[in-house]
Formats: C-alpha cells, structure tokens, sequence
C-alpha cells in the first residue's frame, strides 16, 4: 500500500544519503536536495501511518460495538408469545341441578372423582379446581383403568383390534378382554418401565406373535377360530390414510426423507379468522403424513377421504369404509 512504498523509499534515500556524506568529494547541492527529499517522505509516511493507525482505529471500535450489541441481544428476555389458556378462578363446589334445569338447584356436591371406582373420601381436593388431583389420580400405579386402557389402544394398533375389543367401554357393557392375564402383566410391565411408550411399543414387536405370518393355517384352526380371537396368525388389515399416502409417493418416487420447513402462524393480533373466513392452508407438500398440518375445522383431503379420525374429538378406533371415491382416488393419476 502507500504506507509500504514510501516507507521503503524513505529507506532507500536515506541510504543513498550515508553514501553521500561518506563519499571523499562531498556533493553538497545532492545532499541538500536529497535531504529535502527525505523530509517529505517522512512527511507523507507520517500521514499515511496516522490514516492506517485512525482506520485501524474505527475498525476496532465497529467491531467492539457489533461484540456489545451482539451481548445485549443475547442479554434480553426474548419476547412472549402469546397462546389462549384457562384463567384460573375461584373453585367452588356447585348445586345439582335438578332434573337437569340450571335454574333448580339441589343439594351442594362436593367437588369428587368417580366414586364407582374410588373409595368414598380417599381424595379430598380442599383448594382450586382439582385438576391437578385428577391427574395424580389417573397415573397411581394403584389406577385400575389408565394403564390397562392405554396398553390396549397401543396393542390395537398393532393387531387390528384390543384384547379388549370395545377401546372406548371398559364398563359392562363392553366386551370382556380375551387374554386377561395379559393385559395385567403389560399394563404392570408398562408402570414399571415408567409409562414409557416407546417401550411398550419394541416389547410388543418382538414377540413372536406380532411376527407370525398372516397366511392362513389348516382348516381345523380356521373352523375353531375364524375370527383369530387367538392370535394364531397375524390379522391382514388395510393401511390407515398416513400409511396410503406415504406409500403412494414412495412408490412414485417423489417421497421426501427430510424434515420440512416451519410453518409460521400470523400472531393472533394479525388474524382475521371467524365462523365465515376460517383458517384453511394444508401446506401441501412431498414430506412423510407425519408432518402433515392438522386442522379441527378441515380435515385434509386425501386422508379424510381413507378415514382419517375427525380431529375435533378423541377417537380410540378409526372407522373403515370401502366407497367409490376411494377406488377413483387410487385409479386417477393426479
């Protein structure tokens, strides 16, 4: 740069002016006018030392200031987000309402679980809603129902249908459990292995009766039990919608392995959705159905059509239907 190069000529001239002052016969008007010559280049070295020295400077200071500006963000509480919640207010117990009419009040009940199922006065909830109470009850190793329930809907999945067929009656109206002593020792295996589902799920994979093959077997166990009550073969099922679309761009190859983007929502102050303009985007994409939006209001056009649950209530048991709009589905080719 402009520094360097009058940097090394000041040196240059400064050695040439030794060699003068040495030399037997003087030249004194080279002398004096190299001499000259060397004070501006000193001159114009100093000025672009102190231009290299002051933007040295103000490029330190930008960067130390990009360095505090960088702390204060990371210093900052990061902004609130805004979600729709419960505001908890004063719990009291309320009157029966007799006959159903909220204007005739009965006796006060006190605020209590099912007593069916629970000795009288083996919970007591003194102050707020109870809700907190209500889930340390349902997840005692003690709760009869909980963990037989959520073995069962995970057993179905696997094999079609529960050891207790009705997922959603437990009562006396439902069916009974076809392998009792099973359903105790893997809702007891799944309490002691910490509610964990994951390993629910690989302890009912490995067995050998999830790994039978669903050919049928000989005519006499087809005649005793057609309907594989027990577990004699693996019961052929159709694929659930998420299987059937994922299959389907497989089998197209255009199925993408990778994690989609986000999907930002508007913040809630921005929306403008209502009953007549509601929320309605799909986000369509080539992804697994895994990460497909789920909507209450919409359901999503392929999956609904291979009965996807309804989204607005809690489905134990999907339905199964054959239509014709299924088998158009399958036959169009967009």
């Amino acid at each position: 740069d402009a520094f360097k190069r009058a940097d090394a000529a000041l040196k240059s001239q400064k050695a040439m002016l030794v060699d003068l002052e040495g030399a037997a016969n003087k030249d004194t008007d080279a002398i004096a006018s190299l001499m000259k010559s060397i004070e501006a280049l000193e001159s114009e070295r100093e000025s672009h030392l102190a231009f290299r020295s002051g933007k040295f400077r103000e490029l330190m200071l930008h960067g130390l200031n990009w360095i505090v500006q960088e702390k204060d963000k990371l210093g900052k509480q990061p902004p609130y987000e805004f979600v729709f919640s419960v505001r908890e207010g004063d719990a009291s117990d309320s009157p029966i309402h007799l006959r159903g009419n909220p204007e005739n009040h009965g006796e006060v009940t006190p605020r209590h679980f099912l007593s069916t199922i629970t000795p009288p006065n083996e919970v007591k909830i003194a102050n707020g809603s109870g809700r907190l109470q209500l889930a340390q009850w349902l997840t005692e190793d003690s709760h009869p129902l909980t963990a037989r329930v959520l073995v069962n809907r995970i057993w179905a999945q696997h094999f079609g249908q529960g050891i207790v067929k009705t997922l959603d009656n437990f009562g006396r109206q439902g069916e009974r459990p076809t392998h009792p002593e099973l359903l105790d020792w893997l809702a007891e295996s799944f309490i002691s292995d910490g509610w964990s589902l994951k390993k629910l799920h690989r302890q009912i994979m490995l067995t050998e009766t999830y790994q039978l093959s669903s050919l049928d077997g000989n005519e006499a166990t087809q005649t005793s039990d057609p309907e594989n009550t027990w577990l004699w073969k693996f019961s052929r099922r159709r694929l659930d919608a998420e299987s059937i679309r994922d299959s389907i761009l497989f089998a197209s190859g255009n199925l993408e392995l990778s994690q989609p983007g986000a999907h930002p929502l508007d913040p809630w102050y921005k929306t403008r959705y209502n009953l007549n303009n509601p929320f309605h985007k799909e986000y369509d994409h080539n992804h697994r159905s895994v990460y497909l939006i789920t909507q209450r209001i919409f359901r999503h056009s392929i999956l609904g059509l291979f009965d996807s649950p309804d989204t607005n209530s809690s489905t134990a048991e999907r339905s199964s239907t054959t239509s014709p709009a299924q088998a158009l589905f399958l036959m169009n080719s967009e």
